[in-house]
C-alpha cells in the first residue's frame, strides 16, 4: 500500500493538485496498479527466454535515390511569392 507521503511526493512531482475526493479515488487506483506490478513480480522468470520481438523486424524504409528534378521553374512559378527561382513564405518569427 502506498503511503501518504510517497503519494503526495508523486503529485508534487507531476504538478498535480487534486481535491479529497479525487485524492482518496487516485491513491486507490495506483493502488491497485502497484498491486498488480507486485504479483507480476512474484512470477519466477530465471528459466524464461527474453522475447525482444516475438515478429522478425524487416526494413520498410525505401533507398535514397537522388534524382534530378527538371522543373523547378515551374513549381516556383505556382507559389505566391517568388523571386529569383526562390519561393518566399510566410516569416514564421
Amino acid at each position: 500500500m502506498i503511503t501518504d507521503g510517497v503519494f503526495r511526493r508523486v503529485l508534487l512531482n507531476c504538478r498535480i493538485r487534486l481535491g479529497k475526493e479525487e485524492y482518496k479515488e487516485m491513491k486507490a487506483e495506483l493502488d491497485k496498479i502497484l498491486e498488480a506490478f507486485r504479483v507480476l513480480d512474484k512470477i519466477d522468470t530465471k528459466n524464461a527466454k527474453p522475447a525482444y520481438h516475438p515478429i522478425p523486424i524487416q526494413d520498410v524504409l525505401r533507398g535514397d535515390k537522388a534524382e534530378r528534378f527538371n522543373n523547378v521553374k515551374g513549381i516556383v512559378s505556382l507559389a505566391r511569392k517568388n523571386k529569383e527561382g526562390y519561393i518566399w513564405g510566410p516569416k514564421t518569427m
